[in-house]
């Protein structure tokens, strides 16, 4: 019997559909088709309607199909006009229905139906005129304001316009002056000593054959300075050097032009006394200003009544506050939630968490004043890392396979299973009577106190040999995938396509560069092909599983 110490060996080409052992890879054809509507493709027999690329084999060549279908277009527009209408450089003076085919910008047709309605009739509405006496338009002579109408036949398109004009008559030209002054006022030779309305008529100043009218508002400023004051008991006056202790309105002259009095206006208080009892409640700290007081008091707990008296001239009070503080703690929820290599908080909108961390939702107010909130304790325990071999194994037929993990790890429980048989819990798998058919071998391995596992498939190819690109390795792991797979190429990955098991494209990545990580999670379950093209234009081809 003989021991196979596991390594990972990658096949140099691996069709969608079967992996066949060459010392070569395939030649690989690739054809960019652009078509309008559908395609025929003569390699494969198919008719193909839409954007597609598509991966096919036959005669021992890799033929690769990456399809653009434009699509032909039909437009219809209404159209309301007047008299005509210019459409594709054609002027249209009867209504209907009229098509016309062109080309779009990739050359497919574009039919373009345009139906069409006339009114036969313009109507234009001119700029309005303001007008002194009779007024001629279109042989009518008019003396009244108003809005005009005349219609105007077109022969040539057989048509109507009609024209509105707008029209105002003005019979005299009439101004207004409204002044305010301080003092004597002169106005047309005319001097005023007192507020007035006053009214000049002038014959035809404008040379328009209208009369004129002006009007003069005058105001005839005497000012009254006021102050209006509130005080409490008495107020004494700066204007007048004296003291009053009554409301009233007090005057006192300052000779000079427009400003000839300045005028109190006061408002004396009594003394009123006033007291007030409050409850002041608020989450976790009270912050308090009692009334008249310039400053802030923080209550961090139920405190003993508090009492706070003030006076103050302005509103002449002597006042009592009685305040009560109520404190109260806000409510908290704590959840712990675990999951392996990532966790996932439904409370949260089903929020990822990559590594462990404390979060928290807010849950709204409670009746108390406070905000009540949910608390995740989370915690990321990392899948288990297997060192063992992943993905190819070449046996002779018959002969027997001994298969275990290279560095045992005490806190991992190893499963093997193969041909759908019962798992046997072992660090190591042995297969005494020997393979006859490719078997794919399963390793699964967890940590009983975590609960994660890792996955490791092992596909023992019996007879056949297969050769990689030479001198360029090529990691994929994990191997089944979930979310992502990464690819580790010894020479740099131009890029990578994914086909599923009918041949066509599903994901395409670029520059993956000699470490890159592919997203899967658009995938389904199911055997997936990737093939690989490196930057001297040579193509890798692999096979992976999506188990999700």
């Amino acid at each position: 019997m003989k021991k196979v110490v596991l390594s990972l060996v990658f096949a140099a080409l691996l069709m969608p559909f079967s992996l066949q052992a060459q010392t070569k890879g395939l030649p690989v054809v690739q054809v960019d088709k652009v078509a309008c509507d559908s395609f025929h493709w003569n390699v494969n027999g198919v008719d193909y309607n839409q954007d597609t690329i598509v991966l096919y084999t036959a005669n021992d060549t890799a033929f690769i199909l990456n399809l653009t279908i434009n699509h032909s277009v039909s437009v219809s527009d209404a159209v309301e006009g007047e008299c005509s209408y210019s459409w594709n450089g054609t002027v249209y003076d009867n209504a209907g229905v009229f098509v016309d085919t062109l080309k779009t910008a990739e050359n497919c047709d574009s039919v373009v139906t345009l139906t069409l309605t006339l009114s036969k009739i313009h109507r234009d509405t001119l700029a309005p005129i303001s007008w002194c006496g009779n007024y001629d338009w279109h042989g009518n002579t008019y003396d009244e304001s108003g809005t005009y109408s005349d219609t105007v036949h077109v022969a040539a398109t057989n048509c109507d316009s009609i024209y509105f004009l707008p029209l105002d008559l003005v019979e005299v030209f009439r101004t207004v002056e409204t002044v305010e002054h301080c003092g004597a006022y002169t106005w047309r030779d005319s001097s005023y000593t007192v507020s007035t309305i006053d009214s000049v008529l002038v014959t035809d100043e404008l040379g328009n054959g209208c009369d004129s009218m002006f009007v003069l508002d005058l105001d005839i400023v005497v000012n009254h300075d006021t102050t209006t004051m509130t005080a409490c008991m008495q107020y004494r006056w700066t204007v007048s050097n004296e003291t009053y202790t009554e409301s009233g309105m007090y005057i006192d002259s300052v000779g000079n032009d427009c400003i000839t009095e300045k005028v109190l206006d006061l408002t004396v208080l009594p003394v009123e006394t006033v007291s007030s009892d409050t409850t002041a409640a608020a989450c976790e700290r009270v912050r308090w200003k009692f009334a008249g007081g310039t400053q802030f008091y923080v209550y961090s707990d139920s405190t003993a009544t508090k009492t706070f008296q003030y006076r103050t001239a302005a509103n002449c009070k002597d006042s009592t506050s009685v305040v009560h503080f109520l404190v109260y703690q806000p409510y908290r929820d704590t959840v712990e939630i675990a999951g392996c290599d990532y966790a996932v908080w439904e409370l949260k909108n089903n929020k990822e968490y990559d590594h462990s961390q404390t979060d928290t939702v807010k849950l709204g107010f409670t009746v108390n004043h406070c905000d009540s909130a949910a608390v995740a304790l989370i915690t990321v325990n990392p899948s288990p890392v297997v060192n063992a071999i992943q993905g190819t194994l070449h046996v002779e037929a018959g002969e027997p396979v001994t298969l275990y993990v290279d560095e045992y790890d005490d806190a991992l429980t190893y499963e093997w299973s193969y041909n759908y048989g019962a798992p046997i819990v072992s660090d190591t798998l042995v297969i005494s009577e020997g393979i006859q058919e490719n078997t794919d071998v399963n390793l699964r391995a967890i940590n009983s106190e975590t609960e994660c596992e890792a996955n490791i498939w092992i596909t023992v190819l019996v007879g056949v040999g297969i050769e990689d690109v030479e001198g360029v390795e090529v990691n994929l792991y994990p191997n089944p995938a979930h979310r992502v797979l990464n690819v580790a190429s010894s020479e740099a990955i131009e890029q990578a396509m994914v086909f599923n098991a009918a041949g066509q494209a599903v994901s395409q990545f670029d520059n993956l560069g000699v470490n890159g990580a592919l997203n899967l999670s658009a995938l389904s379950n199911g055997t997936y092909t990737l093939r690989l093209v490196l930057e001297n234009g040579k193509s890798i081809i692999r096979k992976f599983v999506v188990v999700k």
